[in-house]
């Protein structure tokens, strides 16, 4: 077990920046990510969004707060990649847009939402490999201006995120590379030894756990590591089935429409595997795109 908390794990990410404790480093990244905001105080609120109806689906984030204007900030730790993503950041920002209409005469007034996403994956058709940082807003088509600025997203792909330590010359870059290199933290560079990263070390050592905190730590972790080794197992066996048969079907009917059916065969493949694991649908839906009728059939 490596000496830090994982911070891409659910426990880590949460203790690092979903603390009352701990606001001040909230604060300070969102204030790296966003600088022309100047937040100076946030206010958690419930993270749990509640369904306008009984069936309604409702939406639990992983940290929801304001700052003392009223703007709204959510921030997502994503570990793994949906085929829907993009729809589900938008379905998580309808939530704090809709809370602010009361009851009564209103005159549509909104208070600016921001939706920050940590992605621990590189997202899908990006014709941009190397850009790791999106930032979108509503914007109109033929002359590039921006529509409307009250709603953000701003979405951070990590593992597109190489740079070497010397040219981490902002405050979120920096903080993006201690995020990625957790490790690095018993040997703080001098650009990075803050007060802000001191405390990051000090309430990231497992060391300086609790016996409860360390269970629930490693209990995540654990959970998390479980999860991405079945995921991989499942894929390498799923492919190597599936794009056998892919190739030999690819050999009698055509390259195009055996890869097709190769890879449709990989996507089954993988699902079996994590049916058989135990692996829950909805989790099987979002690794292979598949629809919870497919992976009941099998």
């Amino acid at each position: 077990m490596e000496r830090f908390i994982n911070p891409f794990s659910d426990y880590g990410f949460k203790r690092i920046f979903g603390q009352e404790l701990n606001k001040d480093l909230l604060i300070d990244f969102l204030n790296s990510l966003l600088p022309d905001r100047h937040i100076t105080n946030l206010t958690f609120l419930n993270s749990e969004a509640l369904g306008e109806t009984n069936f309604a689906r409702n939406c639990v984030f992983d940290i929801f707060c304001e700052n003392n204007t009223g703007e709204k900030f959510v921030v997502e730790i994503q570990q793994r990649r949906q085929e829907y993503f993009k729809d589900r950041a938008l379905f998580y920002a309808s939530f704090p847009i809709r809370m602010q209409a009361p009851k009564g005469a209103w005159d549509y007034r909104l208070a600016p939402v921001y939706v920050v996403c940590l992605l621990n994956f590189k997202m899908e058709n990006s014709s941009y490999p190397d850009k790791y940082r999106w930032d979108v807003v509503l914007m109109e088509k033929e002359i590039k201006e921006v529509f409307y600025p009250k709603l953000n997203f701003l979405f951070l792909e990590m593992p597109k995120f190489t740079l070497p330590v010397e040219e981490c010359d902002t405050d979120y870059k920096k903080w993006l590379y201690v995020l990625n290199n957790i490790h690095m933290l018993d040997r703080l560079p001098p650009k990075f030894n803050n007060q802000v990263f001191r405390k990051l070390k000090e309430i990231t050592d497992v060391e300086q756990l609790s016996p409860q905190e360390r269970k629930e730590y490693y209990a995540s972790w654990k959970a998390y590591n479980d999860y991405a080794n079945t995921l991989e197992y499942a894929k390498n066996e799923g492919k190597a089935e599936g794009l056998k048969e892919g190739i030999e079907q690819g050999l009698k009917k055509g390259l195009k429409e055996g890869i097709e059916k190769g890879e449709q065969k990989a996507r089954l493949g993988i699902a079996a595997t994590l049916k058989r694991q135990g692996v829950d649908t909805t989790l099987i839906v979002q690794a292979t795109g598949l629809s919870p009728e497919e992976i009941n059939r099998l």
